[in-house]
């Protein structure tokens, strides 16, 4: 292997996530890193905690850059953006359905009265335009984030 190579694929294993990384590890080696369960107790429960901080650790590092991406480093011009936030149990369905009925009004997609669904409790529109009115939807909405 060429000095190309090796530091190729040494910054392909950086990118990887952690759970790969050891799962490659335990190929090498021949040594079981990742477990198969967590302990929660006992002598075995200290390597499952420090597997627990590296990979919350590497998951919050990206979840930050994304966020920091977007909030300090994007194009988008505050003073000109219209958010409509709610509190759970302050008029979020009143919101929704107020938005919807406006908007099949004004397309003339409908006559504005929403058709109530018994079976899933939701009012239904011709069509669904309003936002998101909950906070934390609307900032996971456009990201990428592979949970684990």
């Amino acid at each position: 292997m060429s000095i190309k190579e090796i530091l190729l694929n040494l910054k392909k294993f950086k990118e990887v996530d952690l759970r790969l990384k050891l799962r490659f590890l335990e190929k090498i080696f021949k040594i079981k890193l990742y477990p198969n369960f967590f302990y929660k107790t006992g002598i075995k429960s200290y390597w499952s905690k420090i597997i627990f901080y590296f990979l919350y650790k590497e998951f919050s590092k990206k979840d930050y850059n994304l966020k920091y991406e977007q909030i300090f480093k994007s194009n988008l011009n505050l003073n000109s953006v219209n958010l409509i936030s709610t509190f759970p149990r302050s008029g979020t369905t009143f919101c929704k359905i107020l938005i919807n009925s406006y908007n099949e009004i004004k397309n003339n997609t409908g006559d504005g009265l929403g058709k109530y669904l018994l079976t899933n409790d939701t009012f239904v529109f011709n069509v669904n335009t309003s936002p998101s009115l909950n906070m934390f939807d609307e900032v996971y909405k456009n990201y990428d984030i592979k949970y684990y």
